[in-house]
């Protein structure tokens, strides 16, 4: 499980992959896009997924499928 800061994950998740973690079996905490938390301002919004509601603890392979905004 991966929670913390954007520049953490980014340097994270490589080591996570050299070590041998599938995508699946990697969690990432988004919880830092979240602002009113419960659906209603879309800022926590990546493609069809809102943090809030459908998160904030994704899988890297569920992120894999959605736009590269995270």
């Amino acid at each position: 499980l991966v929670c913390g800061p954007p520049i953490m994950i980014k340097f994270t998740l490589p080591v996570l992959n050299e070590l041998g973690f599938t995508p699946g079996n990697i969690l990432l905490s988004l919880e830092m896009r979240m602002k009113c938390g419960l659906g209603k301002c879309g800022r926590c919004n990546i493609g069809s997924k809102y943090v809030c509601r459908d998160g904030p603890v994704f899988t890297l392979e569920q992120l894999n499928h959605l736009p590269a905004e995270f």
